[in-house]
């Protein structure tokens, strides 16, 4: 069976699937999910845009019970990222 984890992680890369992309997300042994979601499709969005775009995804193909595992999911451009590493 898929866990929730994996079931974001196949429904968002379809979605945000490109060279610089990326996608990480654990879930906790009570099956709360966290994670980020690198995306060049980000840029020239504020954050609050960002969350829509995803949650809009995550609304059509989530059940509402998944949903409210999801503890947090980050939003970042690869440039973002590359400069907290």
């Amino acid at each position: 069976m898929e866990t929730l984890d994996q079931k974001l992680t196949k429904i968002l890369l379809s979605k945000f699937a490109g060279e610089q992309d990326s996608l990480d997300f654990t879930i906790s042994k009570d099956q709360y999910v966290s994670g980020t979601i690198t995306s060049h499709k980000f840029a020239d969005k504020d954050n609050f845009e960002r969350q829509q775009a995803i949650w809009h995804i995550l609304d059509e193909e989530l059940l509402p019970e998944e949903k409210t595992h999801i503890v947090g999911i980050i939003t970042l451009t690869p440039e973002e990222l590359a400069t907290y590493k």
